[in-house]
């Protein structure tokens, strides 16, 4: 009788032959047709065409089904000599592109670069070191942003002394030096000016040192500090500027978010996150949602038509109780000012937590702390001064867990930017770290998507 094994040997073959690899890598693992001579013959066929296959799909960008065959491969033979000189191959690769990103300056792309061979299970004593340094790199470029040069220099050094082949490092040495005598210049008349006084210099020279060090504690506290001082609100993020409600902003050119009315609304859909009802006034209104009633928030719940205000009053926050209004479980009958954290209760149950989350920005959220609703739906209602920070931090105006890095919504004249770290795509149109946004953008990069939504006229 003609063996079983030798059937399921005659289909692998066939699969082979037609390029059907998984199927036939399956026969043969599931027959165990490597226990016989021709099977280990046959497997060894295979998976040299899985090398094969699997570098053609390398080549072309294909990477996690490369990885697949690699691993398919690997599993039929454990160890070929195709398989070592593919692993050589892709370990060489990305060594010289991961030296080619750090000798420009871009760290992420080399980290990126190197843990793609950690995922291939590709590991040797020179992919350790490149990632060591290009860890490093990153860390000097993170501190560099905080000004803090001399501790960047340091592990720019100990970059240097791991990889001394790459000239990058050296590069960015002696412009971290520059930088540093650049903040030491700027630094010393700050501190001068903010000794004598001298508060719109103390916020020019602010403005300077973010330029340099754009996540500088000292400046960004000097700077807060001035706009106090001078009465002008609490400064954020430079570019950024807050409306009084007295003044009204000059006529905006074509699709421009800020309209000329102070009560401009819109949603802010978040990939991912939620949505958000984003008001630009210094005053709300809330109340009931109900048919032409021509309040900034409202909700679904046995409200009056107007049922409260909240105002924004410098720095803080009021809340005026138009009808039946609780702060924190206690019935007011006049203004109160708001504080982080704080509960209104409006009517029999609806609550809304007020959230004045991020130091250096007058900006608010409120939250439904009960089961109603707005309407428009929305998870919450932020009252937009000068910027929104949508990130990962908990004190950002919006919190989104998976990103990495900050985003801010700010107003700059009579219309609205949108600012990263990253590179943006905003109505499909690339550019770098900032720019303008309308009425129904779409806001995306490698991490993160967001629309804007445009509220029509009340």
């Amino acid at each position: 009788m003609f063996q079983s094994w030798r059937l399921k040997l005659r289909e692998a073959e066939t699969a082979c032959e037609h390029g059907r690899l998984q199927e036939a890598v399956e026969l043969v693992r599931s027959s165990r047709l490597d226990q016989y001579l021709p099977g280990r013959r046959l497997a060894q066929r295979i998976a040299e065409r899985l090398v094969e296959r699997s570098r053609q799909q390398f080549q072309t960008g294909l990477q996690e089904a490369g990885r697949d065959d690699m691993n398919a491969a690997a599993a039929l033979v454990r160890e070929s000599d195709a398989l070592l000189s593919l692993r050589n191959e892709l370990q060489s690769d990305a060594l010289t592109e991961a030296y080619e990103h750090l000798d420009s300056g871009n760290p992420q792309a080399a980290i990126a670069r190197l843990e793609f061979l950690d995922r291939l299970q590709i590991r040797s004593e020179q992919a350790r070191v490149a990632m060591e340094a290009a860890r490093r790199m990153e860390s000097a470029r993170r501190l560099c942003a905080k000004g803090d040069f001399t501790e960047a220099d340091q592990q720019l050094e100990e970059a240097v002394a791991l990889l001394p082949q790459v000239n990058g490092f050296e590069e960015r040495r002696r412009w971290c030096d520059d930088q540093r005598e650049k903040m030491r210049h700027v630094a010393e008349q700050l501190h001068r000016a903010m000794s004598e006084s001298h508060w719109s210099e103390v916020v020019s020279l602010s403005d300077q040192i973010l330029e340099i060090a754009p996540e500088s504690t000292l400046a960004r506290n000097a700077r807060r500090r001035a706009w106090e001082k001078v009465g002008a609100g609490r400064a954020n993020l430079a570019d950024t500027q807050h409306y009084k409600r007295d003044e009204q902003p000059a006529a905006t050119s074509g699709d421009a978010l800020v309209a000329e009315r102070n009560d401009a609304r819109f949603l802010l859909w978040v990939d991912a996150v939620g949505g958000f009802l984003v008001c630009l006034g210094d005053e709300i209104t809330v109340g009931q949602a109900a048919p032409h009633n021509d309040v900034d928030v409202a909700i679904l719940a046995d409200l009056r038509r107007r049922h409260a205000k909240i105002r924004r009053e410098g720095e803080g926050y009021v809340v005026e109780p138009i009808e039946l209004t609780k702060l924190n479980d206690q019935a007011i009958d006049s203004t109160q000012v708001l504080s982080d954290g704080d509960v209104m209760e409006l009517g029999e149950g609806v609550r809304l937590r007020f959230r004045q989350p991020h130091a250096l920005s007058t900006s608010a959220r409120l939250e439904l702390a009960s089961r109603h609703r707005t309407q428009p739906g929305a998870d919450g209602v932020l009252m937009m001064a000068e910027s929104c920070v949508l990130g990962p931090n908990r004190q950002n105006h919006v919190v989104c867990h998976d990103w990495t890095t900050d985003v801010v919504l700010f107003r700059h004249d009579d219309d609205l930017y949108c600012r990263s770290m990253e590179t943006l795509e905003i109505d499909g149109k690339h550019c770098e770290g900032r720019g303008r946004i309308h009425t129904n953008s779409r806001i995306c990069s490698e991490e993160f998507a967001m629309s804007l939504e445009a509220i029509g006229g009340r």
